[in-house]
């Protein structure tokens, strides 16, 4: 055998090796990496593909080993969302062999592929197109959830500030109304449409503690209680509001169901879902109350964005109405949304639910459809603390008297109605509209003054700062803070934490003065 012929199969068995470990290093590159990849040459054969290509788009491997991206295409089409659109935009790549594509293709079931393609290219010759594709759904999931999550934060902060000028207002049309009705006879014929304004005005206040509650700003009087018994109270009272064409039921869980949380607001929670639900059914059908333990677990916690993987109580409130679809879905918790007909309704059932659940540390969800009803469900974090609830009954106590109180509030006609509302009931008024006048009539006066009223955000000096200098002056003098404000900025001040008395806006005057008097019967400290 001559020389050169033996050098030239050692050259192409080395040429060889070379080949095998580069087809196997790509073959290795493409199984590793984590998106789908797929080649086909000009005449749209199959060339290659990876298994993570398959297994997204659940294509076996005998259709993909007719090389056929055609057929391919046909067989996968089902799974689209918009089928035409799909092979249109797969044609109008392919009359460009030369362009680079980028777009995210979305599927019938949810899932949203990332899909780019570039031409592949052998000696600056176009031979074929690589496709990548990427499954970005759990990506597209979270940014939805941050911009829900942003656009409520928004909501509620613009809400909670409405809500503290309404307050403001609201005390003035309230509390003159009250001096009013308590000097009218009777028998006065105008005292009926006197009556109506101040039915009125109770509904205005309804709606601005609604919109704090939204904005998650409403304070909370928790308890360790058991979510079954709260149930089992509110049932009582819806089953006498669900008409007799709805099939109105509860199934409660043997286990007891220890949570931490306000009665009253859970039970506010429990009250809009079922009349949502009877509002939803207006030729009848049934709406069942379920409660149940249940785990959630890291996984749903890192899709909501907040809370604790464990242990929750579930309550879910489920009908047989029309349901929705998932663009009412998407918006339901929106203050002000209703699909309900004008005069319905306020749109701030579901977004008050919403408020409540989340400052409880819960979750809400809701799973619907066109035409197969609802089912909502809401999640409370279980405690291990007995179920044990406290009730304060109301007492009977005097609210006029003779002393002197020093009212410091900077909203001129909120003002004049408490000095007038005060000096009707046999108090002595000194006013003070910021904090440094409010100093100045204290130390001018500080041996007859025997109570501050103060709202906690004042110019020049904030309330708890007044009420800091004057303790200084007077250890033992008392203060009644009040304020429009929501919860979060009432506490940056220091006074709910704190313990200190306070009294929320739009201020009642029997419950003002009935504060004022309890107040003043302490003994000194």
């Amino acid at each position: 055998m001559p020389p050169f012929s033996l050098k030239t199969k050692i050259k192409q068995k080395r040429t060889e090796k070379e080949i095998k470990h580069t087809l196997s290093l790509l073959k290795a590159t493409l199984e590793s990496t984590a998106d789908g990849i797929l080649v086909i040459d000009r005449e749209r054969r199959i060339i290659s593909y990876n298994k993570k290509f398959a297994d997204m788009w659940h294509i076996p491997g005998t259709l993909l080993a007719t090389t056929d991206d055609d057929h391919l295409q046909s067989v996968v089409l089902h799974q689209m969302k918009s089928p035409a659109d799909f092979i249109a935009r797969i044609n109008e790549i392919h009359s460009y062999p030369a362009c680079e594509s980028y777009d995210v293709l979305e599927f019938a079931d949810g899932r949203f592929f990332e899909r780019v393609s570039k031409p592949q290219t052998i000696e600056d010759k176009i031979v074929g197109r690589v496709w990548s594709f990427r499954d970005i759904t759990e990506q597209r999931k979270l940014e939805c959830q941050l911009r829900h999550s942003q656009k409520m934060e928004a909501i509620g902060t613009l809400t909670g500030g409405i809500a503290h000028d309404f307050n403001n207002i609201l005390t003035a049309i309230i509390g003159y109304g009250n001096l009013i009705q308590m000097q009218m006879d009777k028998s006065d014929p105008l005292l009926h449409y006197l009556v109506q304004l101040l039915a009125a005005t109770d509904k205005a206040t309804c709606l601005t503690k609604g919109l704090l509650t939204y904005s998650r700003k409403q304070p909370l009087n928790p308890c360790h209680a058991d979510l079954n018994d709260i149930v089992k109270r509110v049932t009582k009272l819806l089953s006498r509001l669900i008409s007799e064409n709805i099939d109105f039921s509860s199934i409660l869980t043997e286990r007891k169901l220890c949570v931490t949380a306000d009665s009253g607001q859970i039970e506010q929670v429990i009250m809009n879902l079922v009349t949502n639900a009877r509002d939803a059914m207006p030729e009848g059908g049934t709406i069942i109350i379920n409660t149940d333990v249940a785990e959630l677990d890291d996984t749903f916690i890192r899709n909501q964005d907040y809370g604790h993987a464990g242990m929750y109580a579930l309550i879910s409130v489920s009908d047989s109405g029309v349901g929705m679809d998932k663009v009412m879905m998407e918006r339901i918790f929106e203050p002000f949304f209703t699909t309900k007909e004008v005069g319905r309704g306020t749109g701030l059932g579901l977004s008050i639910v919403y408020g409540i659940i989340k400052k409880h540390n819960g979750f809400i969800q809701v799973d619907s459809e066109p035409d197969n009803g609802s089912v909502f469900k809401v999640y409370l974090p279980l405690t291990s603390n007995n179920a044990t609830e406290m009730h304060v009954k109301p007492q009977n106590v005097q609210i006029g008297g003779t002393e002197t109180i020093l009212l410091i509030e900077d909203n001129l006609e909120v003002r004049q109605l408490l000095k007038a509302l005060l000096e009707q009931y046999g108090y002595k008024v000194i006013e003070a509209a910021d904090g440094e006048d409010a100093i100045e009539r204290f130390i001018e006066h500080q041996d007859d003054i025997q109570l501050l009223v103060l709202d906690v955000i004042i110019p020049k000096k904030n309330g708890r700062e007044v009420y800091n200098e004057l303790k200084q002056i007077r250890h033992d003098i008392r203060a009644l803070f009040t304020s429009g404000y929501s919860t979060d900025i009432i506490s940056k001040n220091g006074i709910m934490e704190e313990g200190l008395d306070f009294i929320s806006k739009p201020l009642a005057p029997s419950a003002l003065l009935a504060k004022i008097r309890e107040m003043l019967e302490q003994p000194r400290p």
